[in-house]
């Protein structure tokens, strides 16, 4: 698979992104993406660092099958 990892902040991260989250590469369901009053946006429970912290958005190229 061919792919890039883009630095992107929490808040253009949309359904059916994929995302590098906790060293596992992910898709971003539906239920994945919620908003707290307090934390803000939160994907998969973290607000990676109240938005500080960029989001890691796989962008895939090309994919290969076998």
């Amino acid at each position: 698979m061919n792919y890039t990892v883009k630095d992107t902040h929490i808040c253009f991260v949309t359904v059916g992104d994929i995302i590098i989250h906790e060293g596992r590469m992910v898709t971003v369901g539906r239920g994945d993406i919620r908003r707290d009053n307090f934390m803000g946006i939160l994907v998969f429970g973290d607000s990676y660092q109240l938005g500080r912290q960029p989001a890691k958005k796989v962008l895939i190229h090309k994919a290969t099958t076998n």
